[in-house]
């Protein structure tokens, strides 16, 4: 039996939480709404502090999307002409042309930098499968 003041947090435990479940008992579908919210009230949280004018606390795994998010992703769109980016990504796409064709000299940097590995080469099926689709405009120019 818990003398003192241990006796008393027991206690209050178990009147705060008498229908808490652990999350492992928890369904996939509430593990995932749980999650969605603690990410959103996590980017609340930054953004809060932001606007305060303090440095955002950043942790964990979307700590580190929220700040490359805020960095780099309102990034001015390019326009570009559609048929030399599409030769480029075929024909030097394995080391970034296309990127530095379109004026994205980090990604171009990361591409050069891995193209032994064969990632850029995935990405550039990738960058090809966006931009195909895309309507070039009566210049032949797309927006990237």
């Amino acid at each position: 039996m818990a003398k003192g003041k241990y006796r008393n947090r027991n206690a209050q435990k178990e009147v705060d939480a008498p229908n808490e479940q652990p999350i492992q008992a928890m369904s996939e579908s509430k593990k995932d709404t749980l999650l969605d919210e603690m990410a959103r009230l996590d980017f609340e949280n930054q953004m809060a502090h932001e606007q305060a004018g303090k440095e955002a606390p950043t942790y964990g795994f979307w700590g580190w999307v929220y700040r490359m998010q805020q960095k780099y992703g309102n990034r001015p769109l390019h326009g570009v002409n559609k048929k030399k980016y599409i030769l480029l990504a075929i024909f030097t796409g394995w080391c970034g042309g296309h990127r530095f064709y379109e004026k994205r000299y980090m990604l171009a940097a990361f591409y050069l930098l891995f193209f032994w590995t064969l990632i850029p080469l995935t990405m550039v099926v990738i960058d090809l499968m966006i931009v195909l689709p895309k309507q070039a405009d009566a210049d032949g120019t797309i927006e990237l």
